[in-house]
């Protein structure tokens, strides 16, 4: 991924710059120093396709930092072709469609291209479209052997699009054009938001489903700037979103009620500060299912708030009824402000007979230390494999409270 900022607007003089980066929900950073003060971007290698990564940037002045800035997400885009282990045989030379931007509008945008030079016989085209930075295409098909332009249309204003086209060939082999870049015109009246006001995406860390509906968990956004969330979901077999507004800012979950059973959903969130949004936090549901047979397993954490010096934290897994048969359970841990020593998901094996309910307890480590920081909320939540359902809660929250 390549980074860009601007020079930050203080009067004093910049003497360089230190950049960091991590997987999303990772922990630790990796930070890059010694970067010269008239650079403004920065190349981050070595990073795994297909994958969320966050980064900063902060200006280094004269005997003092400055502060980072905001914190952005970034999907590193997915591998063109599989790794080699071998030299390949080289094959026929081969040009998909050359891919122009043509008009656009506040809602929309037109692409124009050219025919593959593919010797073979173009029988249509297929078009997929995605917000820059999203990792999900969105892909209209059936589009005629005889068209060379293409309007998308319901897109929001001033904002970067990313596109391809592809040519349907014999055998139904697609041929895609290299992607471009493709921006919305500002609304009529109004400035496009300043880069210096680009809000990075919420961490969703979970998706429940039941027969009717699905909900979304993300971690608390604590910037005082944001106004609310903004949740999308489709079905798999759709092409459009369903668009739901005014997600109050403190919170942290919402479910969509309501869905077809047996259906595919893919649901995304993003934050809201005034007219400034978010980058979309994509996350797949799965489908959704028939209700399932009891006993339904519940977590709760052993209490609920503990001092970072404590040393562990402990959750209580519970059955409704007996569970008759062996089954393992998958808690996902994960907190707003890395304390946990241990993130992650915990394996909890139950076992073949637990009358009216059992308690499993997983310790998690805390990691005390000596620096004056902000209290942390650490949550549990269930993942339970086919043939049991989900109890309540089925997600716990406890507060992990700083020492120092």
């Amino acid at each position: 991924m390549t980074v860009t900022w601007t020079v930050p607007d203080t009067g004093e003089v910049v003497t360089g710059y230190e950049l960091r980066w991590s997987r999303v929900a990772d922990p630790s950073w990796t930070e890059v120093r010694g970067i010269a003060s008239t650079q403004t971007t920065y190349a981050v290698t070595g990073l795994d396709a297909d994958t969320a990564y966050q980064v900063q940037v902060r200006a280094l002045f004269a005997g003092k930092e400055g502060a980072w800035s905001q914190l952005t997400t970034v999907w590193t885009s997915e591998l063109s072709t599989p790794p080699q282990t071998a030299t390949p045989p080289q094959p026929a030379t081969r040009v998909g469609p050359a891919l122009s931007p043509g008009p656009r509008t506040p809602n929309s945008v037109t692409v124009t291209w050219t025919a593959p030079d593919t010797g073979q016989v173009v029988t249509g085209y297929e078009l997929r479209w995605r917000r820059a930075a999203d990792p999900s295409w969105t892909t209209i098909r059936d589009i005629a052997s005889t068209e060379r332009t293409h309007t998308i249309p319901d897109l929001d204003a001033g904002t970067a699009y990313q596109a391809q086209v592809g040519a349907v060939l014999a055998g139904e082999e697609r041929e895609w054009s290299h992607a471009i870049t493709v921006e919305t015109a500002a609304p009529s009246g109004l400035d496009r938001p300043s880069p210096q006001t680009t809000l990075g995406a919420p961490i969703v860390y979970q998706i429940t489903s039941t027969s009717t509906g699905v909900t979304a968990y993300w971690l608390p956004v604590t910037d005082g700037a944001i106004t609310g969330f903004e949740l999308q979901w489709r079905s798999d077999a759709a092409t459009t979103w369903t668009r739901v507004t005014g997600i109050s800012p403190t919170a942290t979950t919402h479910t969509i009620a309501g869905l077809e059973p047996d259906t595919g959903y893919t649901v995304r969130v993003r934050v809201v500060a005034g007219s400034v949004v978010g980058a979309w936090w994509t996350f797949q549901t799965g489908t959704t299912s028939a209700p399932l047979q009891d006993p339904a397993f519940s977590v709760a954490w052993e209490n609920a708030g503990y001092d970072e010096g404590d040393g562990e934290m402990a959750f209580i897994l519970s059955t409704s009824d007996e569970v008759p048969e062996a089954v393992t359970v998958l808690v996902f841990v994960v907190d707003s402000a890395a304390t946990l020593v241990r993130p992650g998901g915990y394996s909890v094996p139950v076992g073949v007979v637990n009358v009216g309910g059992t308690e499993v307890r997983v310790p998690v480590a805390l990691e005390a230390d000596t620096v004056d920081e902000p209290d942390s909320v650490v949550f549990a939540t269930l993942i339970i494999g086919d043939g049991y359902v989900l109890g309540t809660p089925a997600t716990a929250t406890a507060v992990v409270r700083d020492d120092d």
